[in-house]
C-alpha cells in the first residue's frame, strides 16, 4: 500500500507518517512474521550532516530501522540484502525532494542529456512504485512545493517533483496535506 504525505517544512509531516508506519506494523502483527519499521532515509550525508543527525535521533526508541539510500532505491535495495525483509516491513522514506535533488544532481547525474530531468523522474517513479509492491506499505514524505515563483535554475526540478506527486497521488491509497500540524486526508480509497 502507497500513501503519500505533503506538506510545508517543520508541519507535522514526520510525525503523522511515524504514526502511521506504527498503525500499519500493529495491523500486520496478525500474520505470522518479522515485520518492522524501516526508515529510508534519501538525505545525502555531505548536504546535511546535522539534519541527518537530527532525523536519526527523532526516530530512536521508535523501533525504525534506519537505511541510507540517497538514490537508486530499487538498485539499493536488491544489492544490500534487506529485500528479502521487504514482504513484511512499513517503509517510511524521508523524502522525495532530497531523492529527486539526488538523482537529478548527485555525482552519477547526468546532467548533459536534454531528457534527463523526465527520464530521472521516471526511474524514481518506477523505483518507488517497485517499493511500493514490495513491501507491505510504503510512506513517502514530501515537500508541499507551493505555488512560489520557480528559482532560476530550479525548473526542472520543479518538473520532475510535479510529475512524481501527480503520479504518486495517483497511485497512492491514502494521501494527506499536513499544514501547521494538522492533517487532511486528501484521498483515501481503503476500507477502514
Amino acid at each position: 500500500m502507497l500513501t503519500l504525505i505533503m506538506g510545508s517544512s517543520a508541519s507535522g509531516k514526520s510525525g503523522l507518517a511515524e504514526n502511521l508506519a506504527e498503525e500499519a506494523v500493529q495491523k500486520l502483527s496478525a500474520i505470522p512474521g518479522n515485520h518492522e519499521k524501516i526508515y529510508l532515509a534519501t538525505m545525502e550525508k555531505e548536504a546535511g550532516p546535522e539534519i541527518v543527525a537530527r532525523h536519526k535521533a527523532m526516530r530512536e526508541g521508535k523501533g525504525f530501522r534506519a537505511l541510507e539510500i540517497p538514490r537508486d532505491i530499487k538498485q539499493s535495495m536488491l544489492e544490500s540484502g534487506d529485500y528479502d525483509a521487504l514482504w513484511s516491513s512499513v517503509i517510511l522514506l524521508e523524502d522525495l525532494p532530497n531523492l529527486v535533488a539526488n538523482e537529478l544532481y548527485g555525482q552519477d547525474a547526468e546532467e548533459t542529456k536534454e531528457d534527463f530531468p523526465r527520464k530521472a523522474a521516471e526511474k524514481i517513479l518506477r523505483d518507488l512504485l517497485w517499493l511500493s509492491q514490495e513491501s507491505a506499505d510504503l510512506i513517502i514524505v514530501s515537500q508541499d512545493m507551493g505555488s512560489a515563483p520557480v528559482p532560476s535554475g530550479m525548473e526542472e526540478y520543479m518538473k520532475a517533483m510535479e510529475y512524481l506527486h501527480v503520479y504518486l497521488a495517483r497511485e497512492a491509497v491514502k494521501v494527506y496535506e499536513v499544514v501547521a500540524g494538522m492533517e487532511r486526508k486528501v484521498k483515501n480509497v481503503e476500507k477502514e
